[in-house]
């Protein structure tokens, strides 16, 4: 069987709860923090700055979802969202 990754990233100068919670704003529904996974967070040394953001990509996602999600990702590198998350 298929099966499809969980998505875990960070954006340079961002919080990962920030990057989550501008997703949420936009209805896309994303996690932050270590996900039960302390000791690899520990290790990876992001941990001590919020964890990760977890996406949960899927067999069911459509690439107009995905889209979506990377296009409001690329949202945060304009310098006026960059101030707004600060």
């Amino acid at each position: 069987s298929q099966r499809v990754p969980t998505v875990i990233c960070n954006l340079d100068g961002y919080n990962p709860r920030a990057v989550a919670e501008h997703l949420a704003s936009q209805a896309i529904f994303a996690w932050d923090g270590n996900y039960y996974a302390l000791g690899i967070m520990e290790r990876l040394g992001l941990e001590e700055h919020g964890g990760a953001l977890r996406l949960g990509m899927a067999h069911y996602n459509t690439v107009e979802e995905i889209d979506r999600v990377l296009t409001s990702l690329e949202q945060l590198h304009k310098p006026s969202s960059r101030q707004a998350l600060s």
